[in-house]
């Protein structure tokens, strides 16, 4: 199972870069476990060229990285 989100973020507080226009996408997915993830890879990357290309875009970077949460209590 997968969960998305959606934010944007820019230079100079707010959405476009002062000096240069531009203006940064970001995309999360959380995944049940890492089989799902890798699973989807290849699948991933296809929709991500094509929509890059459709909307004249360049992805510049791309992380994977693990979450884990911990429930800390004083009692």
């Amino acid at each position: 199972m997968t969960r998305g989100r959606v934010g944007r973020r820019g230079g100079g507080g707010g959405v476009a870069g002062p000096a240069r226009g531009r203006v940064a996408g970001r995309w999360g997915l959380d995944f049940a476990d890492r089989v799902s993830l890798a699973a989807s890879r290849s699948a991933q990357a296809m929709i991500r060229r094509e929509s890059a290309a459709k909307a004249h875009v360049r992805v510049v970077a791309l992380e994977e990285f693990e979450v884990i949460h911990a429930d800390v209590r004083g009692d």
